[in-house]
């Protein structure tokens, strides 16, 4: 039987090479960060990765698809940029425990466990912020991406982890639906 990691480095040895632009819900949310360090998680082929690092941050880019990281690090080379990147797997806890403390936190496009959303606060500084923002149960219903891997509209709002919720939006980009919420270590 095939892994889920095995998986997502075949998608990945097989995308065709070149760096996609970063995520909209990011350029708009920047203005926000705290400077300093950003650990984007799930990260993929890196697309925000680049982008934050040419913006000035120090980012630690996350994935567990060794492959997906070989092609981010061709990109960060490109760029000429430093990006450091962990191969962890964020569904498994002892992984999870090994994640920095840094100024900011993103997750684009990929659903959380409520262990990782949980360890959220702990990897943020004072008055760090987590962006998160990833695919609707409306984007299954559209799509048939599967469904649990898609938050309820507003699944997020009124959760408290520590920290305060900025702004939720509920969107489309992209030919896909979103939801994304900015918090606030308080």
């Amino acid at each position: 039987m095939t892994s889920r990691k095995d998986i997502w480095n075949n998608r990945y040895a097989n995308k065709s090479p070149g760096l996609q632009p970063p995520h909209n819900y990011l350029v708009k949310h920047l203005v926000q960060f705290q400077p300093g360090s950003v650990l984007d998680l799930a990260c993929g082929l890196g697309n925000n990765s680049i982008y934050l690092a040419q913006q000035g941050y120090q980012v630690i880019a996350v994935d567990f698809a060794s492959e997906a990281l070989r092609l981010l690090t061709n990109f960060q080379k490109e760029s000429d940029l430093e990006i450091q990147m962990l191969e962890l797997d964020l569904s498994i806890p002892q992984d999870i425990k090994q994640l920095p403390e840094t100024n900011n936190v993103i997750a684009f496009r990929y659903r959380l466990s409520m262990d990782l959303l949980e360890a959220i606060p702990k990897l943020l500084k004072s008055r760090g912020l987590f962006l998160y923002c990833t695919y609707n149960m409306e984007h299954h219903r559209r799509t048939g991406f599967p469904e649990q891997h898609c938050l309820s509209s507003g699944e997020l709002v009124g959760k408290s982890w520590d920290m305060e919720l900025i702004s939720y939006d509920s969107f489309d980009w992209s030919n896909a639906r979103y939801d994304g919420y900015v918090f606030k270590k308080t």
